[in-house]
């Protein structure tokens, strides 16, 4: 997956394009001088989705639930077993479920040359 990509919109709001010629391809009533949106689509990151942070709070206010405060210090997790659960957790997303979607950024407009329309 690419860090950032270009992404195309007609109404600054739906990138669904990934290059212009897709966005003219898919819009037969664009015109020389219309204006259409260009801008950066970023993927999130694995770590933004769930990282090993998560899942020891996570199993941390379960012990608290189950143990009180008999569980306080639970879990005590090693800086090496908390980098293998980073790596897996990562590693298991973008096996299973890597993002489909992204952020766009750096939205600018584009006016529609006869180049544009011709290609």
């Amino acid at each position: 997956m690419k860090e950032s990509q270009e992404c195309w919109s007609t109404d600054e709001e739906n990138f669904r394009y990934d290059c212009l010629d897709d966005l003219l391809d898919s819009n037969d009533d664009l015109e020389v001088g219309g204006v259409v949106y260009v801008g950066n689509a970023k993927h999130p990151k694995p770590e933004q989705l769930c990282d090993a942070d998560d899942i020891i709070d996570r199993i941390s206010d379960n012990a608290w639930d189950i143990g009180g405060e008999y569980a306080e210090d639970y879990p005590n997790v090693t800086r090496e077993a908390h980098q293998e659960l980073d790596d897996f957790i990562k590693s298991w997303i973008m096996k299973h479920c890597p993002p489909n979607f992204y952020q766009v950024f750096d939205v600018r407009e584009h006016v529609l040359t006869e180049e544009d329309l011709k290609k």
